[in-house]
């Protein structure tokens, strides 16, 4: 059997170390990533929400169930479907701009 050197399991102790770090840090990064989007999504749902309660006069419940709803029903992400809402109600305010 093989002893190993006190340089050498110090070594191997500091490179350990810096591959924890590492991974921590790449979990990290992820997570961080993850909360970046999720909170990309909620301001176009809640902006979809918006448009969807001034222009059909509905509650905010009213327009978040119409919008999860409508997202099940044609199998699309609420993220999809509320940029949709949004592109279509910018593309409408550009149609009634006087030229």
């Amino acid at each position: 059997m093989r002893h190993f050197s006190h340089d050498e399991i110090g070594f191997v102790q500091v490179v350990a170390s810096q591959a924890a770090s590492a991974i921590e840090n790449a979990r990290l990064m992820t997570e961080t990533l993850e909360m970046k989007r999720a909170l990309e999504v909620r301001k176009l749902v809640e902006r979809a929400k918006g448009i969807l309660q001034h222009k059909h006069n509905l509650t905010e419940a009213e327009a978040y169930l119409r919008l999860r709803n409508e997202s099940r029903r044609l199998r699309r992400p609420m993220r999809d479907l509320a940029e949709a809402v949004i592109l279509s109600d910018d593309l409408e305010k550009q149609k009634n701009i006087p030229e």
